[in-house]
């Protein structure tokens, strides 16, 4: 998520994907939406690790930086 807009609109508009409200409101009420999205990201891939052969990420708007700061603390 890049925002706390882009987490309501794939929670509202894309089937299949939901994002906690918890996850949801974090993003709205914090300085640096950007920041959080990759720190949020990181903390579920840490999670799914050991159950999970790999990921399939898409980056936002062609923000592929963002997919390598994720990935550096995986």
């Amino acid at each position: 998520m890049y925002s706390a807009r882009n987490a309501e609109f794939l929670y509202n508009e894309v089937p299949g994907i939901t994002i906690p409200d918890d996850i949801r409101e974090k993003m709205k009420f914090v300085p640096n939406s950007e920041e959080t999205g990759v720190t949020i990201a990181q903390e579920i891939l840490e999670e799914l690790r050991p159950v999970v052969q790999g990921v399939y990420m898409i980056p936002v708007f062609g923000r592929y930086d963002l997919i390598a700061y994720i990935m550096d603390a995986v």
